[in-house]
């Protein structure tokens, strides 16, 4: 599409819940700001995922707990972009809470081999996690 290209993304202060997953499509995006939000550890239910969970005998209990534990933070945010920099200052989720996160190993790996790289090139580089220290 049309921000294949795209890099960076700022969406600081915009009441945001959740980071879904059409962010894995940012492919080239290094960097996205997402401070003061309200960002927690697990996604808020749609009006539509309400109604399912209220007739939960349609669903097993896998499945509603899934439902109510999804992870606020695409998956695909750490392993399908190129993102070596997060900034949930100011949100509600907690560094812990990030690293528990599917895929945040790719995103650990990937921002290690970066910091190394510029820390090499005598940059000195900020080592905050998520700007959640």
């Amino acid at each position: 599409g049309h921000l294949a290209n795209l890099e960076d993304l700022l969406l600081d202060e915009n009441c945001l819940t959740e980071v879904p997953d059409e962010v894995a499509l940012l492919v080239k995006l290094r960097s996205i700001s997402l401070k003061s939000n309200r960002i927690g550890k697990y996604c808020p239910l749609s009006p539509q995922e309400e109604q399912r969970q209220a007739s939960a005998e349609a669903l097993s209990e896998k499945q509603l707990y899934e439902l109510q534990h999804r992870q606020s933070i695409s998956a695909g945010l750490f392993t399908h972009t190129s993102v070596v920099s997060i900034n949930l200052m100011g949100n509600i989720v907690k560094k812990e809470e990030v690293l528990s996160f599917e895929g945040v190993d790719a995103f650990l790996q990937r921002r290690k081999l970066s910091k190394d790289k510029s820390f090499a090139g005598g940059a000195l580089t900020d080592h905050s996690i998520f700007g959640l220290d």
